[in-house]
């Protein structure tokens, strides 16, 4: 652990790919998961498919809350670390645990009365029972998954990555498995999906809990001695997490809105080539998101340990290797992309429409880089509450363009695929010059204090 810590003090940038090996490594078996699932779930119909395209925005959200706390924790953590001030992780990491505890039983209370009324005025009534079956499952051990990804990013915040990653790693063989199982054997439907991750979620949980409880043998480990209430505490996590978790919210809006705004121009065989290359893309750019989130690791470290020229060119590295990886990623999936999309359809109208919509959203996730780890940098430092605003930017551009392409220029279909490029841009310039502002204004405060 202590060897972990002094590699990413004194040289990030090999320790960059150290953690982010691991963390790729995870999150191509959650998007391989999610393409088997979505397989899966192409056998169901077309109106299930578009059915799972909003499900995928409402579990991106329930899901990030738990990471959104986590993340929240784990930024205060590793700036006590990069500072070696360990006293007080555990009861910071105790104080966590009960913030889960509370959310989970008020998003509880929230799907039990409003429920009916959220899916009625986001989801197109065809697809308003599948969702409902699902997310019902969901909510019903919602505190599982909550706590598995909260348990997850605190292990990532004393550079146990590759633990981290072999048990959430676990989580997903168990997951396809029960999918297989519920959905083809059984023939639950969309209840058997939900149900196989529900449980694969409620197995990580145990381990986790096996580890920092009886193990004991890292940093955090959740003794009760360690725990004194201090509300201060409290504030300090919600103000790290909160803007997070708003964060998911307003992606979660936005996804909807693009898939409303969708229903309203393009044709069925569209929409359902957009849910489709919206899950193929998360599996082959998962190295972007892996690279950010290691990336957010190394910046807390070194901000907490006052080395702020190297936090920025931390950031800058991050990005010029997301940025290649983009590209050459792009390419291979534009060139295979008949292939890819042969494996959930034969119709060849989809398939056109899918090579169509890629290459709008190849182009997207450049700006995608720039977003992910300016924002992971925005919450490793401290300011959190600017990566929510960076949403908040992106959704108001987001809906002025979809308003101006779509509707006033009648571009139609796509325009609602230029107007997502268009507020992603905006977005991820908002989001990088934040961070440098807020980098640049802690060295100077440094420099004039010393």
């Amino acid at each position: 652990m202590n060897e972990k810590i002094n590699l990413i003090r004194d040289n990030p940038y090999k320790a960059l790919f150290l953690l982010a090996i691991p963390i790729i490594i995870l999150l191509i078996f959650n998007e391989t998961y999610t393409v088997i699932d979505t397989y899966f779930i192409s056998t169901l119909g077309k109106t299930v498919i578009v059915a799972f395209g909003y499900i995928a925005h409402f579990y991106y959200f329930l899901n990030r809350i738990g990471k959104g706390l986590g993340r929240g924790v784990s930024s205060m953590i590793t700036r006590f670390i990069g500072a070696e001030k360990y006293e007080n992780i555990n009861n910071i990491a105790l104080h966590g645990c009960i913030i889960i505890v509370v959310i989970t039983f008020l998003l509880q209370l929230i799907f039990i009365v409003f429920s009916e009324n959220i899916l009625k005025l986001t989801v197109p009534k065809s697809s308003i029972i599948p969702t409902y079956i699902y997310l019902q499952c969901l909510f019903t051990f919602l505190i599982f998954v909550l706590a598995s990804e909260y348990f997850a990013e605190l292990l990532n915040s004393e550079g146990e990555t590759r633990l981290s990653t072999a048990i959430m790693v676990l989580g997903v063989f168990f997951n396809l498995i029960f999918d297989y199982i519920f959905i083809i054997i059984m023939k639950l439907g969309i209840l058997g999906a939900s149900l196989g991750s529900v449980i694969a979620y409620i197995i990580t949980t145990i381990i986790f809990l096996y580890i920092y409880i009886i193990q004991k043998n890292h940093i955090i480990t959740f003794k009760k001695s360690a725990f004194k209430y201090d509300l201060s505490i409290i504030v300090e996590i919600l103000k790290n997490s909160i803007p997070l978790i708003l964060d998911s919210l307003m992606t979660t809006i936005a996804g909807i809105l693009i898939l409303t705004a969708l229903q309203k121009f393009a044709t069925p065989t569209a929409i359902m080539a957009f849910v489709l290359i919206f899950r193929v893309e998360m599996l082959f750019f998962t190295p972007i998101s892996g690279i950010s989130k290691a990336c957010n690791i190394i910046v807390g470290y070194l901000f907490g340990a006052g080395k702020y020229k190297k936090v920025i060119k931390q950031l800058n590295y991050s990005i010029l290797i997301s940025f290649i990886i983009n590209i050459i990623i792009g390419i291979i999936l534009i060139l295979n992309m008949h292939i890819i999309m042969g494996f959930f359809t034969k119709d060849i109208t989809v398939i056109n429409e899918s090579q169509n919509i890629l290459y709008i959203m190849v182009i997207d996730l450049i700006a995608f880089s720039v977003i992910n780890n300016s924002n992971q940098g925005l919450v490793a430092i401290g300011y959190s509450s600017h990566s929510f605003y960076s949403i908040i930017v992106r959704l108001i551009s987001l809906f002025t363009s979809i308003i101006i392409l779509a509707y006033s220029c009648d571009i139609g279909e796509m325009g609602v695929l230029i107007s997502l490029l268009v507020s992603d841009i905006i977005q991820a310039l908002y989001s990088y010059f934040r961070f440098k502002h807020f980098v640049l204004k802690e060295e100077k405060k440094l420099n004039t204090n010393g």
